[in-house]
């Protein structure tokens, strides 16, 4: 039967247009992303160089203003030094200030007026020459006791219709330095700065920080409120103003500088549509560019989908051949020597081999259900010895488990024991002697009955013995201390058997939780802490730590005891266990007094204490810096005074013996 191949399904989604789309697409996201970011990085040159040439600009108009300024402090210091400012003493009756200070201002072409006032704030004198009457009295805001030269910023007076500046300095006499005899005013109407800021093609703003308040405004500026100006004061890049964006550059006056008191901000500003439309044209013009580029390229890109798509439907019609007829003897033609052509070939090729490997397959195949049931056995046979594993390590894990809880039990046990031995080794101490007073006082009661008392008196005594009936408190004293006696002997043997089930022995090398011996030494201190310092605890270690636990207990002791008496009043002491590495950290922080900066080196020092005579050896910290060093560990403090201390100590899990 002749088999034939299988008619290929319609093509329902064309290689060439998917082809065409994705280098298209590819061409645009490229040509977007590069043009967008080199749009973005030029934009962003842009405004930052307009930015810094606007601060430039700013820059320079602040200092020429300074300059003019500067040159107007220079003026008014050097006229106030004038031997004829000594006339003011006579009211100047003969009109000299008068005819120099006009003269000086015709002279160096002043733009302001120059007012000579005497010490009560008189006017004395002016540069005016036109006779005009002027108020006799100096205005307050020129009302300045300073000795050196000073400056009024922008503001209205009586001696001028208009805002003005005005520079200032304190007149003394030539002959006594100390000796005022006023105030030597030169103004500077407003009217010239303003003609200095519009001498410029930048656009600008004057702020002054101390008022709040805009004292120069470019005339094609949107109107700028009380509100906005005090949020200008602030550096920025852009400012809006009547929903328009500018560009902005600042420069800063200082109140100290060559112009004390002037603190003026002043903004140089762009429009920032108009500022950056030169890169949106170069935007468009890369757009357009890009359009053009696309036409060629896609005409390329549908040719080349064309010359590869005709070898891959050839090869189809061949896979649908050999898929229809099982015929593995069905050969491409290669008639390019390119990469479809290597393609063919090496379809051509692995016709070939699996035509080997059909026969090599029946083969295998017949060997295949062997080859299974061998793998089948060894894979029980691994399961068996994974589940024996598995059943090791549980058992190993419960052993261990078991190991800790009774680690924990006997550190317990321990901590219980050492609790119990003082108060009971105290009550077993003091019950003879309780004994021995017991019977002195029941001697006492017989020999007090034997002696002559008054009727009366020896009647009251009966009332009370029989009262507290003495006779069976003289039998059963006895029983109770003998019965207290054996209990105390029974708990020390208690105690005992929980030392030796513990094997506390504080002199021995041991696994012990450092937590354990905190709390145990904050409960000797309890009488010193309870209702006046709070314990904070954050215990994060819960790690036993190979050590000699008595040795650990003392350092312990010693520095709570250092923190407690370091606090006055109520206060704070905070715990704190951790673990770092293979070693364990312990603080230990007080809300205490702190250690000064010099005697924080020294408290380490053997025989060094900041205690009074007889309150304290200087030993404490010394022996604990030696068992620290002993075990291998470090010590160190942090401390501010008047703030507080903190001791940290650092030991290892393990100490090397």
């Amino acid at each position: 039967m002749t088999l034939h191949p299988a008619p290929l399904p319609p093509v329902r989604h064309s290689l060439a247009r998917r082809f065409l789309l994705v280098l298209a697409g590819i061409f645009l996201l490229t040509y977007l992303s590069v043009a967008g970011t080199v749009f973005g990085s030029i934009r962003n040159y842009l405004a930052h160089a307009i930015q810094a040439n606007l601060s430039q600009t700013a820059a320079d108009r602040l200092a020429s203003l300074q300059a003019v300024f500067t040159r107007q402090m220079i003026d008014v210091q050097a006229l106030a030094a004038l031997e004829v400012m000594n006339d003011i003493i006579t009211g100047d009756i003969d009109g000299r200030i008068g005819r120099t200070l006009a003269g000086l201002k015709k002279q160096y072409g002043l733009p302001g007026h120059l007012y000579a006032f005497d010490d009560k704030g008189k006017l004395v004198a002016s540069s005016h020459d036109n006779g005009q009457p002027l108020p006799a009295e100096m205005p307050d805001s020129w009302r300045i006791a300073d000795k050196n030269a000073f400056f009024v910023d922008k503001h209205k007076s009586t001696f001028s219709r208009e805002p003005a500046l005005a520079f200032g300095q304190a007149i003394y006499a030539s002959f006594n330095p100390q000796l005022r005899l006023g105030t030597l005013i030169i103004t500077y109407p407003w009217s010239a700065v303003t003609q200095e800021m519009d001498n410029s093609s930048a656009q600008f703003l004057i702020l002054s920080p101390a008022t709040q308040a805009v004292l120069y405004a470019d005339r094609e500026l949107p109107a700028v409120v009380t509100e906005q100006a005090a949020a200008l004061q602030q550096p920025q890049e852009e400012i809006g103003l009547d929903d328009s964006l500018f560009l902005a550059g600042a420069a800063q006056a200082r109140a100290d500088g060559p112009v004390p008191g002037l603190a003026w901000t002043l903004l140089a500003l762009a429009h920032k549509q108009q500022a950056l439309q030169p890169i949106r044209d170069a935007a468009m013009q890369m757009l357009l560019l890009g359009a053009g580029i696309a036409v060629p390229i896609t005409l390329l890109i549908l040719w080349l989908a064309r010359r590869l798509i005709r070898p891959i439907a050839t090869l189809t019609q061949a896979v649908a051949h050999i898929t229809a007829s099982s015929d593995l003897s069905k050969r491409v033609e290669v008639d390019s020597d390119d990469e479809l052509g290597v393609l063919s070939q090496a379809f051509n090729a692995m016709t070939a081999k699996l035509q080997a490997s059909l026969a090599a397959l029946e083969q295998l195949n017949r060997t295949l259900e062997q080859k299974v049931a061998e793998r089948t056995a060894m894979l029980q046979t691994t399961n068996g010895e994974l589940h024996s594993a598995i059943e090791q390590l549980k058992s190993a894990q419960s052993q261990l488990v078991q190991q800790e809880k009774m680690a924990s039990l006997g550190q317990l046990v321990a901590g219980v024991a050492h609790e119990l031995n003082n108060p009971i080794g105290s009550i077993y101490a003091n019950l003879p002697i309780l004994d021995e007073y017991v019977r002195d006082l029941i001697a006492l009661v017989d020999t007090v009955q034997q002696l002559p008392l008054a009727e009366a008196h020896r009647q009251v005594l009966q009332e009370k013995l029989e009262e507290i009936d003495f006779e069976f408190v003289r039998k059963d004293a006895g029983t109770l201390v003998n019965s207290g006696k054996n209990a105390a002997n029974r708990v020390k043997e208690i105690v005992s058997s929980l030392r030796n089930f513990s094997r506390l022995d504080e002199a021995e090398l041991k696994d012990v939780l450092l937590e354990d011996g905190l709390d145990s030494t904050l409960a000797l201190l309890h009488h010193q802490t309870k209702n006046r310092i709070e314990v904070i605890r954050h215990y994060h270690l819960n790690t036993p730590v190979s050590c000699f636990a008595g040795q650990i207990n003392q350092v312990f002791m010693n520095l709570l005891g250092n923190a407690i008496q370091a606090i006055e009043g109520p206060g704070t002491i905070t715990l704190e266990t951790s673990r770092e590495a293979d070693n364990a950290v312990v603080k230990i922080r007080d809300s205490g007094c702190g250690i000064s900066p010099e005697n924080i080196r020294k408290i380490f020092d053997p025989f060094f204490t900041t205690k009074k005579i007889g309150e304290g050896t200087g030993l404490g910290l010394s022996i604990t810096y030696g068992i620290i060093e002993k075990h291998q560990g470090n010590i160190s403090v942090d401390s501010v005074l008047g703030h507080g201390t903190c001791f940290t100590i650092t030991l290892p899990l393990q100490l090397e013996t």
